[in-house]
């Protein structure tokens, strides 16, 4: 598993996507061990035992799936180093049918109940809260940026530059909300340690206030709901679906789709009228 991870590092994957392939393995190998299986011999019988384990500790239909496939890899993985001569025990009918959880976007007035409360915490907090919000950054993604990430077009438009991301979803990103683009801009203009992230504190930190904030307004959200609200603004701006996948570092469009579940679209522009003729 040592070998497999290190060839992960060596085709330049992001350190967090690294970490997630770590844990799902461990959960694999903590499996192995109880059993006494040798993945040079395991057949797709032990697999169904192995998926049935995961059911009975309670975890979700995605997260086994996403178990699957990290060990599925590391299967391919045997076989193209010649640890495994026959196939791939990890096969196609192990995979559960996933049930998303149910997307939390902000309304209009939430989000400005959020910007409100949140612009009164220290400047560095606020900044991280609008990158997720008018950047669609993940959590771990804003408390990454440096000074050298966020750059200030000829435009005016501020574009932030997300690199060693989930999926290798590298992309650069305009801030959504010029007002925000200020807030940003000014805020990097006060720093005096380009090496520093731009936010000076850690997800756990912009996590805890954003679960603060939902015990004070009685609002449900956490972080992830500002990356599914700057999603659905997005369509129901009339952005195309492709772009949005693009600016949000998706791996495929159907995870964009459950991002932006929740948008209202005004369909009064299409919508023929009784009264119209075909």
């Amino acid at each position: 598993m040592e070998k497999f991870l290190s060839q992960m590092m060596t085709e330049n994957k992001a350190n967090s996507t690294i970490d997630t392939y770590y844990a799902r393995l461990k959960i694999f190998h903590d499996f192995l061990k109880s059993t006494g299986n040798d993945p040079r011999t395991l057949t797709p019988a032990t697999m169904i035992l192995f998926k049935n384990d995961l059911l009975n500790k309670g975890l979700s239909e995605r997260y086994i799936n996403n178990i699957l496939s990290v060990v599925k890899n590391y299967f391919d993985f045997l076989i193209l180093n010649g640890e495994r001569t026959d196939f791939n025990p990890v096969l196609a009918p192990l995979k559960l049918r996933a049930k998303y959880p149910d997307t939390k976007v902000l309304t209009s007035d939430q989000q400005q109940q959020f910007l409100s409360w949140a612009s009164n915490l220290q400047k560095n907090l606020y900044v991280g809260f609008l990158l997720m919000l008018f950047g669609g950054c993940r959590v771990s993604e804003a408390c990454k940026l440096k000074l050298s990430d966020i750059s200030l077009h000829k435009n005016g438009a501020l574009y932030l530059t997300i690199e060693g991301a989930k999926w290798g979803s590298d992309r650069e990103v305009p801030v959504m909300c010029s007002n925000a683009a200020k807030i940003i801009y000014e805020h990097t203009l006060d720093l005096d340690i380009s090496s520093l992230p731009v936010t000076r504190c850690s997800p756990r930190t912009l996590q805890t206030y954003a679960t603060q904030f939902s015990n004070i307004s009685g609002i449900q959200m956490s972080c992830h709901t500002l990356r599914h609200t700057f999603a659905t603004r997005l369509l129901e701006k009339g952005v195309e679906i492709e772009q949005i996948r693009r600016l949000m570092g998706h791996k495929n469009i159907n995870m964009t789709a459950h991002y932006t579940q929740k948008a209202k679209i005004n369909f009064k522009s299409i919508a023929p009228t009784i009264w119209q003729n075909n």
